[in-house]
This record gives structure tokens, C-alpha cells and sequence, in this order.
């Protein structure tokens, strides 16, 4: 709920400045958890996604960490890893 708040403050921010702002959301459970990921970031590439922009997307995804907050302290954190349900065919390295 706290992001939330925050994300609102900031779109309230920028809506009484008058500035322009741009917002993405990305469900991340699932949009990773049926693709492979490196034919993802191919493809990406291939349609003419931005390399800067892929390449957040990667490093966000790939540097995931989590803790869970459990009986009112958090746990150690933990690499985020899916499993893929379906895989689908790598593309080609020579689009």
C-alpha cells in the first residue's frame, strides 16, 4: 500500500506542475512466468525496443532480490528465480 501512496504523490506532483509524465506497469509474475527470457530480450531487440531500455529490463529482472515481512520483521533476502512453465524457441542470433 506504501508504493502505492508513493506513486500517487508523484503523479500528483507532476500533474500540479504542469510537467508530463510517463507511467509503466509491468506485472512482472506474469510476464516472466511462461516466456524464456533470452528469447525475450531477442525479440525485444529484433521489434526495436531501445538496447538501453532491454537492458534496464534485464538488469531489474536478473538483480531481483525479495525478503518476505514475516511476525513484524523481514527475513533474509533471496534471489528471485521462475520457473518456466512453457518454453518457447530461442530467436534466431541473425534476425
Amino acid at each position: 500500500m506504501d508504493q502505492i501512496f508513493s506513486l500517487r504523490q508523484v503523479f500528483e506532483r507532476r500533474i500540479r506542475s504542469g510537467q508530463k509524465f510517463v507511467a509503466i506497469f509491468i506485472d512482472f509474475a506474469v510476464a516472466f512466468e511462461s516466456v524464456h527470457r533470452e528469447s525475450m530480450w531477442k525479440t525485444m531487440l529484433v521489434d526495436g525496443i531501445p538496447t538501453k531500455i532491454v537492458n534496464i529490463l534485464r538488469n531489474y529482472y536478473e538483480g531481483a532480490e525479495c525478503s518476505v515481512w514475516v511476525y513484524g520483521k523481514f527475513t533474509d533476502s533471496f534471489n528471485v528465480t521462475i520457473v518456466c512453465s512453457t518454453r518457447l524457441h530461442p530467436v534466431p542470433d541473425d534476425p
